[in-house]
């Protein structure tokens, strides 16, 4: 592709003699690469937009440490969003960890909590 200032360097060479029809060529060139810039831009945000859409409707599940209280989760086993009232970590003892939902303890296992956000997946 040619370059910007070898348009305007050919432009030079061969429009010396209409002032007129140089700066409508000129204005012509500035703009077709300002258009390219513009495109260049967008299709850069296209795709992280796609990225962040992607995160929001196919979400990482949950690691302990970012559960808290009174936060709400997508539960993978019973498919639904419930609410977490507590949390205890029994790990020095037994080596589990449980999240209360208000109707028993549920034992946290890898890749079962997920951002509410899992309940629009769609398949």
């Amino acid at each position: 592709m040619i370059s910007k200032k070898d348009y305007l360097n050919h432009l030079n060479c061969g429009v010396k003699t209409c002032p007129s029809i140089y700066d409508a060529f000129k204005e012509l060139i500035d703009n077709y690469f300002k258009l390219l810039d513009d495109y260049d831009k967008l299709e850069k945000t296209s795709y992280s937009l796609e990225g962040k859409l992607y995160e929001i409707y196919y979400p990482n599940p949950y690691k302990f440490e970012n559960l808290k209280e009174g936060m709400w989760v997508w539960i993978k086993k019973l498919k639904g969003c419930f609410k977490i009232n507590s949390i205890v970590d029994l790990t020095a003892e037994n080596g589990k960890k449980y999240v209360d939902f208000g109707f028993g303890y549920i034992e946290f296992k890898k890749d079962s909590f997920y951002p509410v956000t899992k309940a629009m997946e769609v398949k």
